[in-house]
């Protein structure tokens, strides 16, 4: 995992759209789980809005999209027919 760095955040409304799929989250869901309004999250995602989505928010969203990631990965090998063959007992 990579440490916050200010100088990637790309407030682009898009992009943040993107984040909260990857994490398997609706807008609703990722409000809750990041402590703020579902207003503001909406805010953070409209184009015409003069509300930038700030950094930390960013960050927690590629967190998020990163572990669900993972996880996907790793319920993608433990299903795989092979999975368990090689294990040492």
């Amino acid at each position: 995992m990579w440490k916050p760095d200010v100088s990637r955040h790309n407030p682009d409304p898009a992009y943040i759209r993107q984040l909260i799929a990857d994490a398997g989250l609706d807008v609703q869901q990722a409000a809750l789980i990041l402590g703020i309004s579902e207003r503001m999250m909406r805010y953070y995602l409209s184009e015409s809005s003069s509300h930038r989505c700030p950094y930390s928010v960013q960050y927690c969203l590629e967190v998020l999209a990163m572990l669900e990631r993972t996880l996907s990965l790793q319920d993608q090998f433990n299903q795989s027919p092979d999975s368990g063959t090689d294990k040492i007992h």
